[in-house]
């Protein structure tokens, strides 16, 4: 796939593309010498990238180790950032016209990958996990959504488009029940935009269950 980007891209020419692309190796997982290079080169050496297709075990594998997780740490990719936008089609008008963005956070939660296995005295096995949520990552993650939710707020007024309502920032929680670890993470974000000296009170703050939220992305997108 790479390969075949790499070829459509050639011939672009600077300054619409760097003079040089190069192939990295992402086989973090693996001992190789080359692959353990791939984070410094990203980091120091490129000014963008492109990430091929990449796919992890569904199972358990001795000495397997995500690609993807491991950048995110390497780099601390800590958002993931991805807009939705409805494509008219002519003539075939949709109800459902949708225009957001999603921002989630990346490196904590689950994916610290923290996990141990047990056996009770009745020779049961009993495995946890670890879920981490910090105030410092929640308090980036919320300020980079305010900053989105501004910016996008701006654009519309220079350039109207079919939105027609003040920019807003939605918090997805299940502090209903993980009371303390998603309790942080709301108390912080909504901490983002009171501690803000007045920047975002033109941006709309408002929560949502992620149970009710997943159902009304699905049923009224809009």
């Amino acid at each position: 796939m790479l390969h075949n980007g790499f070829e459509k891209l050639s011939p672009l020419s600077p300054p619409r593309l760097p003079s040089t692309l190069s192939l990295c190796p992402l086989a973090l997982g693996s001992a190789s010498s080359s692959s353990s290079l791939t984070p410094r080169i990203m980091k120091e050496e490129c000014d963008g990238a492109m990430f091929g297709s990449v796919s992890s075990p569904s199972h358990k594998v001795a000495g397997y180790s995500s690609p993807i997780v491991a950048l995110r740490k390497h780099l601390d990719l800590y958002a993931n950032v991805r807009p939705v936008t409805s494509v008219p089609l002519a003539g075939k008008p949709s109800p459902h016209t949708v225009d957001m963005v999603i921002v989630r956070e990346n490196t904590e939660c689950l994916y610290i990958k923290t996990e141990e296995m047990t056996t009770t005295s009745t020779g049961e096995k009993v495995a946890f996990a670890t879920r981490k949520i910090s105030e410092n990552a929640s308090s980036r993650i919320g300020k980079m959504a305010f900053e989105i939710a501004l910016r996008r707020g701006q654009e519309r007024e220079a350039k109207p488009t079919f939105w027609k309502g003040e920019p807003k920032v939605t918090i997805v929680h299940k502090s209903n029940v993980l009371s303390v670890t998603d309790g942080l993470f709301r108390e912080t974000v909504r901490g983002v935009r009171e501690k803000a000296g007045g920047k975002y009170d033109g941006v709309v703050m408002e929560e949502q269950l992620v149970d009710s939220m997943v159902y009304r992305m699905f049923r009224e997108p809009e």
